[in-house]
């Protein structure tokens, strides 16, 4: 293969959207519907797909190296940190939970879940590079990142998120992967 220039992927801006697990992810040159809620600002380090692999080699008396390897594990994770404070994002960072106006005062309260509450999201995460668009769909995921408010006055408060990549059953895959980009189009 010759080098390429125009093979190198840029991430030049991204969204990140989530939505209940098992809704439809939207046609790929169509918006997300109403339905998901895109999580606004992303951290300048963007967003970062780990799809890690663990082995298991097996050996025998007869041999020093391995005879057989089997994958043992195949955990995926999407991270990226939110930027914007808004309900979605506290509910996302936080695990679930509410926002409810105490009364009619104008303050808002947030209730977090109830402890052990698994709170699953469809995650579609879109990056752009001039005219082509990646889309990832993520279609069962929990957020695995705790919390740290950090307040001071040169950095903004962050969520960080990193979403555990999970089985969605029923022989289907975890994630695809969607491009317009042409040198991905099978050769005859």
């Amino acid at each position: 293969m010759a080098n390429a220039p125009e093979e190198v992927v840029v991430a030049g801006t991204g969204r990140a959207f989530v939505a209940p697990v098992g809704t439809t992810f939207p046609d790929f040159d169509a918006e997300p519907g109403a339905e998901w809620i895109e999580l606004g600002y992303v951290r300048p380090d963007g967003f970062v797909v780990e799809l890690a692999r663990t082995t298991q080699k097996i050996f025998a008396m007869q041999s020093r190296t391995p005879i057989r390897t089997v994958v043992t594990e195949e955990p995926i994770t999407a991270s990226f940190g939110l930027q914007q404070t808004g309900p979605e994002q506290v509910a996302l960072g936080l695990g679930g939970g509410e926002w409810a106006e105490i009364g009619a005062t104008g303050v808002f309260e947030y209730t977090p879940a109830e402890i052990g509450t698994v709170d699953e999201r469809a995650l579609l995460i879109e990056i752009t590079d001039g005219d082509d668009v990646f889309r990832f769909h993520f279609y069962r995921t929990l957020n695995e990142e705790g919390v740290t408010f950090t307040m001071k006055n040169d950095e903004e408060i962050f969520y960080p998120i990193k979403m555990a990549i999970l089985d969605p059953g029923a022989g289907n895959p975890s994630y695809n992967i969607l491009s317009d980009n042409a040198r991905f189009e099978p050769a005859s």
